[in-house]
């Protein structure tokens, strides 16, 4: 019981739609990114999302969930911080 709370909270604070909401304005006045550079970043890392979803399905698949969720999240983590350091 206790792994299904955790995997709600895990998919609750690893959507995009939990911190897209803060991010262009973050950029656009921290980081000084045009509206335009700040979708562009935010495009480009949706593209990326959309590309790895499919292996990390399969690693999913062949080799342990555990280790696919853990993958995603620390990949996740790792964008964050170019995001937030950006520029």
């Amino acid at each position: 019981m206790k792994n299904i709370k955790l995997i709600y909270l895990f998919n609750i604070f690893s959507t995009p739609t939990f911190w897209f909401a803060t991010l262009i304005p973050y950029l656009t006045k921290y980081k000084s990114f045009t509206e335009v550079q700040a979708l562009s970043a935010v495009g480009t890392f949706s593209l990326m999302v959309l590309l790895f979803e499919v292996p990390t399905g399969v690693i999913a698949d062949k080799v342990s969930r555990k280790l696919s969720l853990y993958l995603g999240g620390l990949s996740n983590m790792i964008a964050m911080i170019f995001f937030i350091n950006g520029k």
